[in-house]
């Protein structure tokens, strides 16, 4: 995990293209849509998606997994 990730969050666009920020923590979430948080958020996203399996090794993975427990 990158030491920036410290809980999960969503993004979404409104239909006049700005984005919002959710993340969640113990107690509650926060919305953000401030440009520098939203900004810090989409970039946590492209480092997450940067590293992330595709579709079809997601599955094999769980494959070999799921082989390995029986």
């Amino acid at each position: 995990m990158h030491v920036d990730l410290s809980g999960p969050f969503n993004l979404a666009r409104g239909a006049d293209g700005g984005w919002v920020g959710h993340m969640e923590h113990q107690i509650d979430g926060l919305v953000v849509d401030g440009d520098h948080e939203v900004a810090t958020l989409l970039g946590r996203w492209e480092m997450i998606k940067n590293v992330a399996l595709s579709r079809r090794q997601s599955i094999e993975l769980m494959k070999e997994v799921v082989a390995s427990w029986t």
